[in-house]
Order: C-alpha cells, then structure tokens, then sequence
C-alpha cells in the first residue's frame, strides 16, 4: 500500500507540472502562424512576441508553480478562466474547450497533489 500511495503521489506530483509544460509548447506552436503571413522581418518578429505572451505566461505560471503548488492552483485557474473570459469562448465552444480545460485540469492536479502530501 505505501508504494502505491508513493506512485500515486509521484504522479500527482509530475502530472501538472508535465501538462503545463505541454500547454506552453502547444501555445508556441500556435503562435508559429505568424509566419504565413507575409509581413516583413519587424513586424513578423513584434507579432510572434506578441503571440508568444500566453505561453511566457505558462512558463511563468509553471516555474513559480513547481515550488509553490497553492500558487498553480490559484494561477491555472485564472489563466483557464481568463481565457475563456477574454476570447469569448462561449461563442467558439469546441476549440475553446482544450484552451480553457487544461488549464483548469492543471490547477485541479496542483490542488490533488497539495491535499495528497497534507492529508
């Protein structure tokens, strides 16, 4: 029982942490379509900065988050909150989904993890 009970702590524990850092990859590979829009290299290079702010967000979200766990609970809740908030998700429900849940799922693993190890 107490291996399980480390297993499963362990993966409590490398879930949230793995699915942020997932997040911020997928974020920067959405920003990449700057590209295929033509403009010349400063414009390019201001809107990938600007497309690339969610996932600086993430990754800041992420490192403060890896020492304090209260902390990603309580920051990927808002970003997960804020998302859907600020793009009016409810009008793109489906593609809105995946940007607002894993948020959401993250800060839930971060709460799992805290309670796990403070029983």
């Amino acid at each position: 029982m107490d291996k399980r009970h480390n297993g499963f702590a362990r993966m409590l524990y490398w879930s949230p942490r793995m699915l942020a850092f997932l997040l911020a990859g997928f974020l920067v590979a959405l920003s990449l379509d700057v590209f295929e829009d033509g403009f010349g290299f400063w414009p390019t290079l201001a809107a990938l900065f600007v497309h690339l702010i969610p996932a600086f967000v993430v990754s800041i979200a992420l490192w403060i988050s890896w020492r304090f766990e209260w902390f990603g609970t309580v920051a990927f809740s808002g970003l997960g909150i804020a998302y859907f908030a600020a793009f009016e998700g409810w009008r793109h429900l489906p593609a809105s989904l995946l940007l607002t849940l894993v948020p959401l799922l993250i800060a839930l693993l971060f709460l799992l993890h805290r309670r796990a190890i403070r029983p």
